[in-house]
This record gives structure tokens, C-alpha cells and sequence, in this order.
């Protein structure tokens, strides 16, 4: 089964972080972690700090992080939420920003971890994702990819894109879950667009 934490609004999001990672271990039979619902990519924070905790998941779906607090100061929408969530500021309490921030972390990693963002996301920046991406191929604990997601924002609303965001979520926890190599079917408007 697969973890869907429904997380509204921002303060309601950075509260959860927390009893997150506490409702995962909790649950045994949980085997994955989805955070990247394409309508609103939030959950990000919490599904890449949790797999910087725990080996539980066998896979986990990632959308429109922010991995590094400290790096979001200014680019993301996020660092006046981060300032009351943490506390201080990057230069007064930085050992609180890395410890807040799943880059700090990622060496842990061992979940097998695909992430999306939107390639015009202003709520969390788009290099967020790249560099936890970046961690954690370059750590080779696990294996992971990154699709960056043209036009899009903090959320994914193109019908083409969200075929490409569902499939490659499919294919992931098959291949990861399952143990299956399922192939992505052929949509009917890409045989019509050759």
C-alpha cells in the first residue's frame, strides 16, 4: 500500500512534518510514499526528509521539494514559512537549517526515489529538486530520477504531462514495489502524432 498524506495549507504542512515520519513507522505495511499530487505538489518537504530517516519504503514519488532551506532563502516563496518554522535565520542559526533540510541527510537514503517538479515553480524552486536529485545519484545508495516538467508551476495541469507524471509514478513503484519492468503503453495521440 501507498502512503497519500493529504496535507492543506502551509502551516498545516510544516506541522505535519513531524508526526509524519512518526504515522510511517507506525504502519508496517506501508511500502511507498506518494508526495506528488500534480495538481498541487505539496508533500515534497515531507516524503524527502522521511526517506532521509527511515529505510521502511520501497520506493517513494516526489514532487516540488525543498531540500535545502538555507538555499531557498530569497528565489522560493517558502522562506517566510521557513523563518517561523525554523527559527532565526541561515546566518544566525544555521546548524537548525541544516538539520531541518533533507540534503543534510541524504547520505541515508537507500528508497528507491523518482522526483517531479514544475519547471516554472515559484512556490519551491525548481533547483530544489535537482540538487537532492544530484545528492543522491551522485551517493548511489538507491536509484532515483528527476523529470522536470516544462510550462508548469507548482503543480502539473497539462493533460500530456500529467500522462507522462502518472505513467513514470506507475512504471517506478511497479518496477520497485512489484519487482515488475512495465513498459508505458503508447497513448493514443502520440501513434496519431507520428
Amino acid at each position: 500500500s501507498t502512503l497519500f498524506p493529504q496535507i492543506k495549507g502551509k502551516i498545516a504542512f510544516f506541522l505535519c512534518i513531524c508526526s509524519f515520519h512518526q504515522i510511517t513507522l507506525r504502519y508496517g505495511h506501508i511500502q511507498s510514499i506518494c508526495c506528488s499530487h500534480p495538481l498541487n505538489l505539496q508533500g515534497g518537504v515531507a516524503a524527502s526528509y522521511t526517506i532521509t530517516q527511515t529505510d521502511r519504503f520501497k520506493a517513494a514519488s516526489i514532487g516540488g521539494m525543498v531540500g535545502n532551506w538555507a538555499a531557498e532563502t530569497g528565489p522560493g516563496f517558502n522562506f517566510d514559512i521557513a523563518l517561523w518554522y525554523i527559527g532565526g535565520t541561515p546566518w544566525d542559526n544555521p546548524e537548525e537549517w541544516a538539520k531541518r533540510s533533507s540534503i543534510t541527510h541524504a547520505k541515508n537514503v537507500t528508497t528507491p526515489s523518482i522526483i517531479f517538479h514544475g519547471g516554472n515553480d515559484t512556490t519551491s524552486s525548481v533547483g530544489q529538486s535537482l540538487m537532492f536529485f544530484t545528492a543522491l545519484r551522485d551517493i548511489g545508495k538507491a536509484p532515483v530520477r528527476y523529470i522536470k516538467f516544462p510550462r508548469q508551476g507548482h503543480g502539473v495541469g497539462e493533460p500530456r504531462l500529467l500522462r507522462i507524471l502518472y505513467s513514470n509514478e506507475l512504471q517506478w513503484f511497479k518496477k520497485y514495489i512489484d519487482g515488475v519492468d512495465w513498459e508505458i503503453p503508447q497513448a493514443s495521440f502520440e501513434a496519431q502524432d507520428q
